[in-house]
């Protein structure tokens, strides 16, 4: 009699640890992806704590940052105060600045740990079977959530109330708000105005808008430092010292005043030189105006610099001039819009892909070059064979022929390369255009 022996497959439940970090685990890796998922979560609930451009790329990456030092304590079992996460605190400090109330930051991070715990319930109903280990996990997790959530509302709510007491602190609500009035076009005494600032509004000026990149670099650029570096731009100058209006903890509003003998881009040079030297430190340059009248102008094309070098995902210029970005800024005040527009006009060559960006960098050279291929290829420093193998591929990818839709293909283009295009150094790029 023959026998056949078959081994017992024996299934091991997970321990209930084992399970808490495997929670953990999850966080982390995915916490991309929840973080985004979150902050919609917390924004539908609170709409006045939606990011305007200066502050949706620094929300994204705090929230993310956050998820991160909290999958630490599950995962790792860290202690809460070993992983502060200081971009959250960064964060918040820029709040105090646009006027939430402290009850709103209590708020949202209430709902924030309610949308974790969330999470930890379905983790276990998906990986508990057994009803009593389901309890010990979910009380597990509940504990160190509301640990987590415990330590970072205090950490945030002491820095955002130590925020809010700077800002109110000698003359600068008062000067910020006279210059918000001669901003919106209400300022009823022009005189007054200049001394109370200590500054001439008749005179020729370019504004800038200053930051601090918190999100790159190795730590933050003082508010001193921002300061000294917009008045250098006036040294630089041989001007008289610029009016400073602080906007945030990391952003500063600048008018530098020209001397009556500088060039148009005298200004530009000037602050192109002086933030090249200061790591960290970024500039948005509007073009000179002069009087109220350019004093205002000069400040809103700023503004919109800002917003395509905060915006774009691959705007990393130190110094981002109007001049230079003034069509993408106008055609990308929807930022929504501006990318179904791309994607409209471009079709298949508006993939996010290296590829793809090397296919439409070709194009609007050759036709900021007057499609001619010569200067194209002199431009890009590639052989005319090359340049002509591109345009090829690339007009290929069109929805349309481009001699219908030149214009707007062109802008399209200009959209692409200032907001969207992915990222680069990739090696040999015609050889991944093969494959395209």
């Amino acid at each position: 009699m023959h026998w056949r022996h078959y081994a017992r497959t024996v299934v091991t439940q997970p321990s209930t640890a084992d399970l808490i970090a495997e929670f953990g685990h999850e966080l982390r890796r995915d916490r991309e992806d929840l973080s985004r998922q979150l902050l919609a979560a917390v924004a539908t609930r609170l709409p006045q704590l939606r990011a305007g451009p200066e502050l949706e790329h620094l929300s994204e990456a705090a929230a993310s940052a956050s998820m991160e030092a909290q999958a630490a304590t599950i995962e790792y079992g860290l202690d809460v105060e070993a992983v502060r996460p200081t971009l959250a605190l960064e964060y918040t400090r820029r709040l105090a600045w646009s006027g939430v109330e402290p009850s709103t930051i209590s708020r949202a991070y209430y709902l924030s740990h309610q949308w974790l715990f969330d999470r930890a319930q379905e983790f276990t109903r998906r990986r508990c079977a057994d009803p009593a280990q389901a309890t010990e996990v979910l009380g597990g997790l509940g504990r160190v959530l509301f640990r987590f959530a415990d330590a970072l509302g205090g950490w945030l709510l002491t820095e955002f109330e130590a925020e809010r007491a700077a800002i109110a602190q000698g003359s600068a609500a008062e000067r910020a708000h006279l210059v918000d009035e001669i901003l919106a076009g209400t300022l009823p005494d022009v005189d007054s105005a200049e001394r109370t600032l200590g500054y001439r509004l008749s005179r020729t000026h370019i504004g800038v808008r200053m930051w601090a990149d918190v999100c790159v670099g190795t730590g933050r650029v003082s508010r001193v430092a921002l300061r000294e570096t917009a008045t250098r731009i006036s040294t630089l100058l041989g001007s008289q010292p610029p009016l400073l209006i602080q906007d945030g903890p990391a952003l500063l509003s600048a008018w530098v005043p020209l001397p009556a003998d500088s060039t148009p881009m005298a200004g530009d040079a000037a602050v192109e030189r002086t933030v090249r030297d200061r790591s960290g430190v970024r500039a948005e340059v509007g073009n000179p105006g002069t009087g109220v009248d350019g004093f205002r102008e000069t400040r809103r094309q700023a503004d919109r610099a800002y917003v395509v070098a905060t915006t774009g995902s691959n705007v990393s210029e130190q110094v981002v001039r109007y001049r230079d970005v003034g069509v993408v800024s106008l055609l990308a005040e929807d930022t929504n819009a501006a990318r179904r527009f791309v994607d409209e006009e471009l079709g298949a060559l508006a993939r996010n892909d290296a590829a793809s960006a090397v296919l439409r960098t070709t194009l609007l050279t050759f036709l900021r070059h007057g499609s001619r291929h010569i200067d194209t290829a002199s431009a890009l420093y590639l052989h005319r064979n090359t340049v002509a193998e591109r345009l090829k591929r690339a007009e290929s990818l069109l929805p349309v022929p481009l001699a219908a839709r030149r214009l707007q293909i062109e802008n399209a283009l200009l959209l692409s390369e200032a907001m969207f295009s992915p990222e680069s150094n990739l090696p040999d790029p015609d050889r991944l255009i093969q494959g395209v």
